[in-house]
């Protein structure tokens, strides 16, 4: 009885064994890797696709890229997802899945490439010349902004910027930044308008003329040299005129006046002018001396009664 009991236990022992090897210990796993073209994708937003991580063999996994990542001037998009692996279920976007989302099969280990498309965008910057045409008219020139890169963008100027006894007039535009693109008049544009091709940041400049309207309240002259000042206390501008030149009006560095008496000052890049006088219509007295900057010539004007 002792035997036969014996028997029955080793037996049990025996089979147990063979029962526990012949099941599988654990299943196998693999390893889905996430990536994204261009790479920086990644670093900009580490969370522009989810799914990565280990799973069961024969398992179907869900995979999502994020549509848009921004950083700085340039925005990717999504488009596709892509695959280089070996496995036979290559990604596929499903009807039962929405936006980015893919589903893939892991029967081996993996790597699923998200495919953005970079755009990018660039400056552009209006400036006007004189400067201070935008001091007067903030609006003066319009359409600066970011744009993306490739983009036509339509730009406008005022014709007229107006501002006390000074008047700008639009001429053109220019440009010194080293696009390939430069403005362009088309016919489908109408006045100050231009089209401008967004393929770098880009400078561009609405040149306008200075055009100063003055009532000139005195005027002294000398026949003999056949020079000429005018002069406009109220605005402080003056003009000087010479026998081969007519400078422009200018807005004097220094114009002083005691009672009749009048002192000016003035050094640019075109002329040098020291003129003292009296400020009346009966008494007609004017001494001026001026140079000018770039050719040295100099001037005199003497306008007194009976001596001119």
């Amino acid at each position: 009885m002792q035997r036969i009991r014996f028997v029955f236990l080793l037996l049990l022992v025996l089979f147990g064994s063979l029962s526990v090897v012949g099941n599988p210990v654990s299943a196998i796993d693999f390893y889905l890797t996430l990536d994204t073209y261009p790479v920086e994708v990644l670093s900009i937003d580490p969370e522009a696709v989810t799914g990565e991580g280990y799973y069961e063999s024969g398992t179907w996994v869900t995979i999502d890229a994020k549509q848009t990542i921004i950083s700085d001037t340039v925005r990717y998009e999504f488009v596709e997802w892509s695959t280089t692996d070996n496995s036979q279920a290559d990604p596929e976007d499903l009807e039962d899945l929405t936006g980015n989302q893919a589903l893939i099969m892991m029967d081996s280990d993996r790597t699923i490439t998200a495919i953005y498309q970079p755009h990018y965008t660039f400056y552009l910057t209006l400036d006007t010349s004189p400067v201070e045409v935008l001091s007067i008219d903030p609006e003066a020139v319009t359409g600066e902004g970011y744009y993306e890169s490739g983009t036509w963008v339509t730009i406008d100027a005022k014709q007229t910027i107006i501002s006390d006894t000074v008047r700008y007039e639009f001429v053109e535009w220019s440009t010194t930044d080293n696009s390939q693109a430069d403005p362009e008049d088309l016919e489908d544009l109408t006045g100050n308008q231009a089209l401008i091709m967004m393929d770098s940041d880009r400078t561009i400049t609405a040149i306008y003329q200075q055009i100063i309207n003055v009532d000139w309240e005195f005027s002294f002259s000398d026949d003999t040299r056949e020079t000429l000042l005018k002069i406009s206390i109220d605005d402080g501008y003056f003009q000087f005129s010479t026998p081969e030149k007519e400078y422009p009006i200018k807005k004097a560095e220094v114009m002083m006046v005691f009672w009749n008496l009048f002192v000016i000052r003035h050094s640019d890049s075109d002329l040098y002018l020291n003129s003292n006088g009296i400020l009346d219509h009966r008494i007609d007295f004017c001494f001026a001396y001026a140079v000018d900057s770039n050719s040295g010539q100099n001037y005199l004007l003497r306008d007194r009664i009976g001596l001119e």
